[in-house]
């Protein structure tokens, strides 16, 4: 690379299957996710670890993301998600840590609770069995509570492109909870 491309062009070049500007995105995603996650408190064994999460995830994401004049804000949303998907299992692990614990803890609770608590658990299992792109979109819309035109804006997809990742999430979730046996109404939100 004799000059200094912009984002859009070394992006474009990247989808086009040019290996140094494949190389320069991933030490782009680096940089930008580790700035992110430091900003987010993050230490360094787990820095190093959602650094290189981020890297890959773009780079898997290359091809379908549109334009890059918004591309550290792709990264720094993707940085972003795949942080608030480490710290949820992080808070459910030690959440079954403690469970693991508590003699009380390995009794279910009672009736519909203990139904609640399952489906809970199944809920969360499927969301985060998600492709990327579509638990990009529920994350944004149900974890960050964005309004789909601020996701469309923050993911550059058009409006309906939004609706139509959630649906296909949420067809996704139902299947999941119906193979590990829940019985769903078939209305989809």
């Amino acid at each position: 690379m004799a000059e200094q491309s912009s984002d859009e062009e070394l992006w474009q070049r990247a989808v086009d299957g040019d290996p140094d500007a494949r190389e320069r995105i991933a030490e782009l995603t680096d940089r930008y996710s580790r700035l992110t996650l430091r900003r987010q408190g993050v230490s360094q064994p787990d820095l190093d670890d959602l650094a290189q999460e981020a890297v890959l995830g773009v780079d898997r994401c290359r091809t379908s993301a549109r334009g890059v004049r918004v591309f550290q804000k792709f990264v720094y949303f993707r940085t972003l998600s795949i942080l608030k998907t480490h710290r949820s299992r992080q808070r459910r692990r030690q959440a079954e840590d403690l469970d693991s614990h508590d003699p009380a803890s390995h009794h279910p609770p009672p009736g519909a609770e203990a139904e609640r608590h399952e489906l809970t658990l199944a809920v969360a299992r499927c969301r985060d069995a998600l492709p990327e792109p579509l638990l990009m979109v529920v994350n944004l819309r149900h974890t960050n509570d964005c309004t789909l035109p601020e996701i469309a804006t923050r993911l550059s997809l058009s409006l309906g492109g939004v609706r139509e990742r959630l649906r296909r999430a949420w067809q996704q979730v139902h299947a999941c909870l119906r193979g590990r046996g829940f019985s769903l109404e078939d209305d989809l939100p």
